[in-house]
Order: structure tokens, then sequence, then C-alpha cells
């Protein structure tokens, strides 16, 4: 029997958020963990690292959208997605989202 993950959308990140976007964004962890399922487990867990670097504030904005864009690279469907969840700030580079 294989365990599965649990996906947990961090409760400060998700009250920011509406319900609609909070479960989209479960919806992104849950297809994103599925898509790397089998064929590049690593990618999802690279992705949580990332993810939680952020949120302990050891990479910048910038740095976690450049490990997203490169992680993410072959997958541009996954990454678009993500990209939804980012603010288009001006403190991003136009590189970062190109």
């Amino acid at each position: 029997m294989s365990k599965k993950k649990l996906v947990v959308v961090s409760p400060c990140y998700e009250n920011s958020m509406n319900k609609r976007d909070a479960a989209n964004a479960r919806e992104f962890l849950l297809a994103l963990q599925s898509e790397f399922k089998y064929t590049e487990p690593k990618k999802y867990n690279n992705f949580l690292v990332i993810m939680d670097s952020l949120v302990k504030k050891k990479i910048t904005k910038k740095e976690m959208l450049s490990q997203v864009k490169r992680l993410l690279k072959k997958h541009t469907y996954l990454l678009h997605w993500f990209y939804t969840f980012m603010p288009q700030a001006d403190d991003f580079p136009s590189s970062v989202w190109n």
C-alpha cells in the first residue's frame, strides 16, 4: 500500500487569499505532485523546498521565481498556472516572467 502525501497550503498564505484562490492553489499543488509523482519525484520536493526557503526568507521573491522557472521549464502549463499566484509587481524584472 502506497502512502499519500498530504498537500498543505500555509494558513498564513491561505488567509490572504479568497476561498477560490486557496482552492486553486491546492489544485495546483495536487497537479504538481501528480505530474512528478512517478517520473520525477524530486521535482515536487524541490518545489516545496523553494517555497519553504521563501517563507523563511532564505531567498528573495526574484530568486524563488527564477528557481521555479528553471524547475518547471519543460512544463509550461504548470509554470503559467504558478504565475497566476504571483503579483505582477514592479520588483520582478521582466526577464523572470519571460
